[in-house]
């Protein structure tokens, strides 16, 4: 059971939304320009970036490791809003925006009341969001991730004023690989939290991607007679926007997989999964797919780094090359037209 948060929090958390608006760095700052901000009590980095360039929704995102960082980064990467609506869904951090009033649910506006922060002539009010990948975005109940959170915006306000004197503190020169500065807490004598900047390794988030366990011996058994075709299929495992309510509070979404042949473009196979199925599901998927088309493909092709993690081991049991090309776009536009004709 989530412990109530105490209005205390919440006070912090407004004053510091306060102090985001009234600095206004998406005047000088990018979404693109990413940092790095150590949990004092984790260790753990949350990623941060400051919205509002462009005329995006302006806020604070605070993303979780580099599933976090790699999500809010092909989010940004696609322009149509319905590509960013299914990005969102896999976005995995809090987001911070500012929303007119008019907008908030009474829930929200009770918050808000309850606090005290309430300026006069506000039409604009901080609102916080915990982005989950599968779920819904929901409002925030646990109090160890508004601590975190706040912790992220605190130094993300710092290092904001920092950039506006030096817009070059973002950019590193270094002959290494590619890195994200980061702020680091150290604790003194007293201990007093002193922050300061590091360059750390940009992380890579394929290889932190659990691999779902493949029954070999099932595929290998029912795909020996298959021919080899001389086909290219895409792939993608994406969250379905269509939200399942449950007994539990948050809605969840289900995951589609879908196999498309690359030279078409037209769908040859696709299925709807619930949360904890998709190992078994996207066997019997390729088995029934591979039956209808009369054979293997040569090459499968994933466009995000999870659908690769997913399909890398059953290519493997096959021995089917497979490779990772998170530029394709024909699968985005693939995707919209399915959706489009399941939900009209």
């Amino acid at each position: 059971m989530k412990k109530d948060i105490p209005i205390s929090l919440w006070d912090q958390f407004y004053r510091l939304a306060n102090e985001l608006a009234a600095l206004a760095p998406w005047d000088w700052m990018l979404d693109v320009d990413l940092f790095g901000v150590v949990d004092p009590d984790t260790g753990e980095v949350n990623y941060c970036g400051i919205l509002g360039a462009g005329g995006r929704p302006k806020g604070l995102a605070m993303l979780r490791g580099s599933k976090g960082l790699f999500s809010f980064e092909r989010m940004l990467d696609q322009e149509p809003e319905y590509f960013q609506l299914l990005e969102s869904y896999q976005l995995d951090g809090v987001i911070l925006t500012f929303q007119n009033l008019s907008s908030l649910s009474s829930l929200e506006l009770n918050l808000l009341t309850s606090t005290g922060f309430y300026p006069e002539g506000m039409l604009e009010a901080p609102i916080l969001k915990d982005h989950t990948p599968g779920f819904v975005p929901w409002k925030i109940d646990d109090p160890a991730l508004l601590q975190r959170f706040l912790v992220t915006l605190d130094q993300g306000l710092q290092l904001a004023k920092n950039f506006r004197q030096d817009p070059d503190l973002l950019d590193y020169t270094g002959a290494h690989e590619k890195r994200i500065l980061v702020r680091i807490p150290e604790r003194d004598a007293s201990e007093t939290l002193i922050w300061k900047n590091d360059w750390m390794p940009e992380p890579s988030y394929l290889s932190e991607i659990e691999a779902p366990e493949i029954n070999r011996i099932f595929l290998r058994s029912n795909c020996s007679d298959l021919p080899r075709l001389p086909e290219e299929w895409t792939t993608d495992l994406f969250y379905f926007p269509q939200p399942i309510h449950t007994d539990e509070e948050r809605p969840h979404l289900p995951q589609m997989a879908i196999l498309a042949i690359k030279e078409k473009g037209a769908i040859i196979g696709r299925a709807k999964f619930q949360q904890g199925e998709v190992a078994q599901g996207i066997e019997q998927l390729f088995l029934d797919t591979a039956k209808r088309a009369g054979g293997l493909p040569k090459k499968l092709i994933a466009t995000r780094p999870e659908s690769f993690a997913i399909w890398q081991p059953l290519a493997n049991s096959l021995s089917i090359d497979i490779q990772l090309r998170t530029d394709e776009l024909l699968m985005e536009e693939i995707k919209i037209r399915l959706i489009n004709s399941m939900l009209g």
